[in-house]
């Protein structure tokens, strides 16, 4: 226990790496072109704090516009018509080498 005329200093530093900072000075040096597909799912954990990324990189945060969004769907669904077709089987071939490997497929 302290007496009255005792105290203790704490002196601590605390460096602090998060995502955010990182990516903010990422942003900072080059351009960036989206972060996350759930960035702006606000969770949590798990996700980047954009309010902190916006404040902090100012007019530079700039969120993709609707229509834009849009036709970024309709060519993503476009590009990928017929995945939902496919059927992909796959077997151990039983190979301890990438060597061995690529011998059987030869």
């Amino acid at each position: 226990m302290l007496a009255r005329n005792q105290c203790v200093e704490i002196i601590g530093d605390i460096n602090s790496r998060t995502p955010e900072l990182f990516l903010a000075g990422v942003c900072s040096k080059a351009l960036v072109v989206g972060i996350s597909a759930t960035a702006g799912l606000y969770t949590n954990i798990g996700n980047y704090d954009l309010k902190y990324l916006k404040s902090r990189l100012g007019d530079s945060f700039i969120r993709i516009k609707d229509d834009a969004l849009v036709k970024l769907q309709n060519a993503y669904n476009e590009a990928t018509q017929g995945y939902n077709q496919v059927s992909i089987k796959t077997k151990f071939i039983g190979t301890d080498t990438q060597k061995e490997a690529i011998k059987q497929f030869e």
